[in-house]
């Protein structure tokens, strides 16, 4: 077994209980037609710094020390991000490709590169929908989802407002602002 990440006295215990709000029609910060509301709250979830890491942080993670590294002139320490800004950026993918023939003026970068390498595209579309796949199957959810009888419906409908311990993301996204490098200092 591998010992906890990094950022686990900081992060791994700070967790509450939540009650997922996952109707159909229930509106929350990430749903719906794109707007730039909806695409400043996709990007505040998504873009994480690049961190600074110690040579322990990596190997208990069973990481390799080959890893790309800081120059000693910055400090030293290996470069690396925590991988639920990589398995969000994935799940924005997802959503926001949905979205790309709808409003293609929302997402011109998306487009330019579709435009550029549709193969790289299409293969990094494969690698998001993979990556969302492990990890749901790595943390397989055992939450009950009950049915109820809706009025007007003709047979019982789920209830997706399903309980789970949540880790606390706000501090995961402070511990990395507060361990962030500056990649502007990089040469290369």
């Amino acid at each position: 077994m591998k010992a906890a990440p990094a950022y686990a006295d900081d992060v791994r215990y700070q967790q509450h209980f939540e009650i997922f709000q996952a109707a159909f029609w229930q509106k929350t910060p990430f749903k719906g037609p794109p707007t730039p509301e909806i695409l400043e709250k996709w990007e505040h979830i998504t873009t994480h710094p690049v961190l600074n890491l110690t040579a322990e942080e990596v190997t208990s993670q069973g990481l390799s020390i080959d890893s790309a590294q800081y120059p000693k002139s910055l400090g030293g320490g290996y470069m690396g991000y925590v991988e639920s800004s990589h398995q969000l950026h994935c799940l924005h993918t997802l959503w926001a490709t949905k979205h790309l023939i709808k409003y293609p003026e929302l997402f011109p970068n998306m487009l330019a590169k579709q435009q550029e390498d549709p193969e790289l595209e299409d293969a990094h579309f494969e690698h998001c929908v993979d990556v969302v796949r492990q990890r749901l199957m790595c943390t397989a959810d055992p939450a009950i989802v009950t049915f109820q009888w809706i009025m007007g419906l003709p047979r019982p409908y789920p209830n997706f407002h399903t309980g789970h311990m949540c880790t606390d993301y706000g501090a995961l996204r402070d511990w990395t602002d507060r361990r962030a490098a500056d990649l502007d200092k990089l040469e290369g």
